[in-house]
């Protein structure tokens, strides 16, 4: 003889889903529990900020060396409207607070009209608001 299970009443669903919500409780409450503290959402870190502003600020500085690196080259080239400076071809080192060295190469035109690559070293420091030169190279 086979014994057959009465059919589920509504009680005994509904008692059954109180309990699989009531397990999910206790596990959502033990993991806020266990899990470390975080800040809420938008909350920041005057720490934080002012790195930012800092990173901010030598990106900032590192791109304007650059740009007056190709102003003083530009200053000692023979045309210097033809010069072709490269995008990406570019290094450019932090070596001193407010000084940075750049490395890269201009194509421009020689005294003859001819366009010649000239690699191009220079450091560059901030002083007071103003670039100054400290060293050139052009070969």
């Amino acid at each position: 003889m086979t014994q057959e299970n009465p059919p589920p009443t509504t009680k005994n669903v509904a008692l059954g889903c109180v309990g699989c919500l009531a397990i999910l409780l206790l596990v959502g409450i033990g993991i806020w529990v266990v899990l470390p503290e975080t800040d809420p959402v938008g909350a920041t870190d005057a720490r934080t900020d002012a790195a930012r502003t800092a990173d901010a600020k030598e990106r900032h500085e590192t791109g304007m060396a650059y740009i007056q690196c190709q102003k003083f080259t530009e200053e000692r080239l023979k045309s210097p409207k033809s010069a072709d400076w490269p995008l990406l071809d570019v290094k450019t080192i932090k070596i001193a607070e407010h000084t940075y060295m750049v490395q890269s190469h201009v194509d421009s035109q020689n005294a003859f009209g001819a366009v010649i690559r000239t690699q191009v070293d220079c450091v560059v420091r901030l002083q007071d608001d103003t670039w100054i030169l400290d060293a050139i190279d052009l070969n």
